[in-house]
């Protein structure tokens, strides 16, 4: 599909941001053998000239972009994350006793909240939850789909679910107009952060938009949700409790502030990383070994934008999920990193994980040359 109005404000002004298309796999798992006949979409971002959203032009079929679930709970930052926004959820609202999350993946976000909070109505909204189920009132469907009136709760939440959304504000609107909804607990990926410290997950064929956090409360305060709580997790997410307090305010006109700026500056960056990078590999492919971590979209995003692939012997990572796979896409196999580093040969790992590097055991050795 190709969008021609802007997600949030409706306007049809919306002006294309390369000066011709790339194209990109559609999905960033990984698969068991590679596959030559992969999918890819074209690949371009719009800007709103209205109110400064950043989206991409092209959508892929959901189907083959989700085709496998790939949600990951690998490493600390991520299970921290999950800890913390149980803990500000079971903290912040009163008599809580029910909720229902949207988009649950495995369940580890409802196994952190369980576990403080054991004793409450859990549900979870999601067509391909493959999660525990046991505790749980599981509604295999899109939350499009679903009446929310129809459950027993006045408490939605979302962890990293929100900006997959092709239509966020669809969602805000149904969410509005459901009449026990009093509260919503949102983890969002601070994007922000993202584009200023080289975090690549950001305009993707999962996370197919950009908005500043600011712009995200003041769309959530239009339609009638204050924000109660907001902390930023970590340089990966920031957490935002939202509570009813009114209706829907048309005086409200959000708008991004920096995003004309910030997104060029993210850009300019990404493509001079490139050719730098394809000159270092250039000249030391013939003495040394090349490897990237991490073996996810932001490796994939490098190479849909230019850097060559044939440098590299493979991908490192350290989600079991992943290991001894390949990257949809690319005929580059994915080995542990933990492993790799115990070997001490002579290499060169370009370390491409943004906030990720920074749960990595990095093998102090002359014989391993780190480039981030």
């Amino acid at each position: 599909m190709i969008r021609n109005k802007c997600i949030f404000c409706d306007s049809s002004k919306l002006s294309t941001f390369f000066e011709k298309d790339y194209t990109i796999p559609v999905a960033s798992y990984t698969i068991d053998v590679y596959d030559e006949k992969y999918i890819q979409i074209p690949f371009n971002i719009q800007c709103c000239n209205d109110c400064k959203t950043f989206q991409t032009k092209y959508l892929g079929n959901l189907n083959d972009i989700y085709k496998n679930n790939h949600c990951d709970a690998c490493g600390t930052i991520r299970t921290e994350m999950h800890d913390r926004f149980a803990e500000l959820i079971i903290n912040n609202i009163p008599n809580f006793e029910s909720l229902a999350e949207i988009g649950a993946g495995n369940g580890v976000l409802s196994l952190s909240i369980l576990n403080i909070k054991n004793n409450i109505n859990y549900n979870i909204i999601d067509p391909y939850y493959f999660g525990i189920k046991e505790n749980r009132n599981i509604i295999n469907d899109y939350v499009e789909n679903v009446d929310l009136n129809t459950i027993n709760t006045n408490i939605i939440v979302m962890s990293h679910v929100f900006e997959h959304f092709y239509d966020p504000l669809t969602i805000i609107k149904k969410i509005a107009k459901s009449q026990n909804i009093e509260y919503v607990c949102l983890c969002f990926p601070d994007l922000e952060t993202y584009i200023k410290n080289n975090t690549y997950n950001v305009l993707t064929p999962e996370h197919t938009y950009y908005i500043e956090n600011n712009f995200l409360k003041q769309i959530f305060l239009k339609y009638g949700f204050e924000t109660i709580i907001e902390e930023k997790f970590k340089e990966h997410s920031i957490f935002l409790i939202f509570k009813k307090t009114s209706i829907l305010n048309n005086d409200i006109i959000p708008k991004n502030k920096y995003s004309l700026n910030d997104i060029k500056n993210y850009y300019d960056i990404i493509f001079k990383k490139i050719n730098k990078l394809n000159n270092i590999l250039s000249l030391t492919n013939n003495n040394i070994d090349a490897y990237i971590f991490p073996c996810s979209i932001h490796t994939l995003y490098l190479f849909a934008f230019g850097l060559k692939t044939n440098y590299f012997k493979s991908i490192l990572d350290n989600s079991k999920h992943k290991l001894n796979k390949y990257l949809y896409g690319y005929n580059i196999i994915c080995k542990s990193f933990d492993n790799f580093i115990k070997n001490d040969k002579k290499s060169l790992v370009i370390l491409n994980g943004g906030c990720f590097n920074k749960e990595l055991n990095l093998n102090i050795s002359s014989n391993i040359i780190y480039i981030n």
